[in-house]
């Protein structure tokens, strides 16, 4: 046998209050359905992080150019340009040497072209640089860029000076009067002036042995049909 069971004042079941004599809706239940309503889930609120910047774009200078690692322009350019000074150089230094001789002037004009292709290559690659990393030109090294320039070019003006003044200078004659210089065993003519001069020719002969007397040496003219008898100076 089964026993009836006790619900206590106000208990609540399936929706309803017990009051001691009679059930009666539970507040906060449905009228029609006598359940309680089903709260809803409180809303999540997330935050998504903002999204990280692409790393080149991130980087790109305002203007759109990217700037990527690499040698500095004045590093790149540096080899080609320092081999161009010492280029210039050493063609002016070596055509006043040799200048005299009167030959190779060709030559020596065509060695600047060279200096001339290297400035130019380590212009290329100073502007190869340049657009790679968008470093501008310092100050030190457009000083060191000047410096060498004026050196430079200072060279080869010095250089043309020479073979101008020379290249317009007559030849010297092989007369009486004439100075020259002993080298290897041979004569050669020069400048009285110059202090290389050993002999002064002093007469010209039909042949060697009739030179006079204070006649030291002899030289035979480029024409071959005379000698010049030749005094110490």
């Amino acid at each position: 046998m089964s026993e009836t069971p006790k619900y206590e004042v106000g208990q609540v079941v399936d929706g309803r209050r017990w009051t001691g004599s009679d059930w009666e809706p539970a507040p906060g239940t449905d009228p029609v359905t006598q359940e309680s309503p089903i709260a809803e889930p409180p809303a999540v609120t997330t935050t998504s992080a903002a999204p990280s910047p692409d790393a080149a774009a991130y980087w790109a200078p305002a203007d759109g150019t990217t700037t990527v690692a690499g040698p500095s322009p004045a590093r790149a350019a540096a080899p080609m340009f320092f081999a161009g000074v010492v280029v210039a150089i050493g063609v002016s230094i070596a055509g006043i040497v040799v200048v005299n001789s009167r030959g190779g002037g060709i030559l020596w004009w065509g060695g600047y072209f060279v200096a001339l292709g290297l400035f130019r290559a380590a212009k290329a690659r100073y502007d190869a640089a340049s657009r790679a990393t968008g470093a501008p030109m310092s100050g030190t090294t457009k000083a060191i860029a000047a410096v060498g320039l004026v050196v430079a070019l200072g060279s080869a003006a010095a250089f043309g000076l020479t073979w101008a003044k020379v290249a317009s200078t007559p030849p010297l004659a092989e007369t009486v009067g004439s100075c020259w210089q002993e080298q290897d065993g041979k004569g050669l003519v020069v400048d009285c002036s110059s202090s290389d001069a050993q002999y002064t020719a002093i007469a010209t002969a039909a042949t060697q042995d009739a030179c006079p007397q204070e006649a030291v040496a002899w030289v035979q003219s480029s024409k071959g049909t005379e000698y010049l008898c030749l005094a110490t100076k």
